[in-house]
C-alpha cells in the first residue's frame, strides 16, 4: 500500500507542509515590502505604505509565513488574529476587521485555523503577486 500511495497522482495536490513551499517565490513577493531583523523583528519598508488594505493583509500574513519558516523556533505560528495584526500599528482597528473578513468569507485568499488566527494557505502563494498592488494602481 505505500507504494500505492507514493505513486498515487492525487499526492500532487497535497500542498499544506512546508516543504511545498517555493521559497524563492515567497522571497521575491516580500522583498520590496517586508524585511527582518535577525531575531525575527518584522520591519515594513516604504513601499509596503502605498498598498491598498486588502495587499497590506496579504503581505503581513505572508510575511508571517515567512517568519515562520526563517525563525521557526522563536515565531512558531505561521497565523496571525486580527489583535495581531491591529497591534503591528499600520492599519486602523476597523479596516484591519473588515478587511479579513472580506478575505476569509468573499475572496478566500485566507484561512483561519482553530484558534481563530488567519493565514495564507500555501497553495495560494503563487497567486499572490496578482492580487498585491499599492492603491494607484487600483
Amino acid at each position: 500500500m505505500g507504494d500505492t500511495v507514493k505513486n498515487d497522482p492525487l499526492q500532487d495536490l497535497v500542498s499544506d507542509n512546508t516543504e511545498d513551499i517555493d521559497r524563492a517565490q515567497l522571497a521575491g513577493l516580500l522583498k520590496m515590502y517586508v524585511a527582518f531583523s535577525k531575531d525575527g523583528e518584522l520591519t515594513f519598508l516604504p513601499a509596503f505604505y502605498k498598498l491598498d488594505n486588502t495587499s497590506k493583509i496579504l503581505v503581513i500574513l505572508t510575511a508571517q509565513k515567512a517568519r515562520h519558516l526563517l525563525f521557526g523556533e522563536t515565531h512558531t505560528s505561521e497565523a496571525l488574529s486580527s489583535a495581531d495584526i491591529i497591534s503591528l500599528d499600520v492599519m486602523a482597528e476597523g479596516s484591519v476587521k473588515s478587511t479579513v473578513k472580506r478575505l476569509l468569507e468573499k475572496t478566500y485568499d485566507i484561512k483561519k485555523n482553530a484558534d481563530k488566527k488567519y493565514y495564507i494557505p500555501n497553495y495560494q502563494l503563487s497567486s499572490l503577486q496578482q492580487k498585491i498592488s499599492p492603491e494607484d494602481e487600483q
